[in-house]
């Protein structure tokens, strides 16, 4: 299967990664706004579409599989809504560098979220630096920022998420944000909270 060859491909150079199931919105309740700032395009494998929302104040990246377009045609949505693969950047790494990986992930029947996360840290006024860092937040924020852009996008992507389903892949720092949210608790890096 491909997703497991690109999957192995992608532990084989050097990724340390975490995937579970994660289904409806449980214990995760903030986000922000969702806003798309398409234009769909190619994505960078063969039969895979890349468009671009926002995800909070974030920027993210999104992979779907490309639906079949006959001639001319303009793009059919896709033929049922699909569940949805956040990835979690490693610190400081861009999300142009996961869009072949995602664009695997969205050829296996998956509409990928890539956000560049963008912290303070350490999270102390002054004496931080802004670098890109991921956190357990981006979690309940893309299942709300799906469920909104279900409604808002334009096709193929309207209607793309089914919802409830949500894979979220972690690289690195990533993968540590990913399993301290199925933990349910918030350590390194922290999260600054006003006093």
């Amino acid at each position: 299967m491909l997703f497991r060859s690109a999957l192995g491909a992608l532990l084989a150079g050097s990724l340390a990664a975490s995937v579970w199931w994660l289904g409806g919105e449980g214990h995760w309740s903030r986000a922000g706004g969702a806003e798309w700032l398409g234009p769909s395009t190619a994505g960078p494998e063969p039969g895979t579409l890349k468009g671009k929302a926002r995800l909070g104040n974030d920027q993210a990246d999104l992979y779907l599989p490309a639906p079949a377009a006959v001639g001319s045609r303009a793009l059919a949505a896709p033929p049922k809504p699909l569940p949805a693969a956040l990835v979690l950047q490693g610190a400081n790494v861009d999300k142009s560098h996961y869009a072949t990986f995602a664009a695997l992930l969205a050829r296996e029947g998956f509409l990928v979220v890539v956000p560049n996360h963008w912290r303070t840290f350490p999270p102390v006024p002054l004496m931080g630096r802004r670098m890109l860092l991921a956190d357990q937040r981006l979690i309940p924020a893309t299942l709300i920022t799906l469920r909104q852009l279900n409604s808002s996008a334009p096709p193929p992507w309207r209607d793309g998420f089914d919802g409830e389903h949500l894979v979220v892949v972690g690289h690195s720092m990533g993968g540590l944000a990913g399993l301290e949210a199925l933990a349910n608790r918030c350590r390194f890096p922290p999260v600054h909270r006003a006093l």
